[in-house]
């Protein structure tokens, strides 16, 4: 699921919905931004590079996300070996219901 698509999909499912983005600089830049972050959806590569540098961004300031990739979960690094991963082609069931008990955890 392209990540229009999955926008949509969280917007129709009563989310607020920061981004896509689809550049590595941005989705820091993003990260770093004074929004409040429920949750966070990140794709593994970006234009830009691997976007490691951003789950630990979240992991530093405690905010919880979930791989959206169409990488194999090998390309992951142990160090986020606890993180899910949903790949594409994504189910929307059942990424919601990993939002879900994300935010609930």
């Amino acid at each position: 699921m392209i990540a229009e698509e999955l926008r949509i999909c969280l917007l129709e499912a009563g989310a607020d919905v920061i981004g896509p983005v689809g550049v590595l600089e941005d989705a820091l830049n993003l990260a770093g931004s004074e929004q409040d972050i429920a949750c966070a959806l990140v794709d593994i590569g970006l234009e830009g590079g691997m976007t490691y540098a951003v789950a630990e961004y979240l992991d530093e300031h405690s905010i919880p996300y979930l791989f959206t990739t169409g990488y194999s979960p090998a390309a992951i690094p142990d160090r986020f070996g606890g993180i899910g991963n949903f790949q594409k082609p994504i189910r929307m069931a059942a990424l919601l219901r990993g939002i879900g008990d994300l935010i609930d955890a």
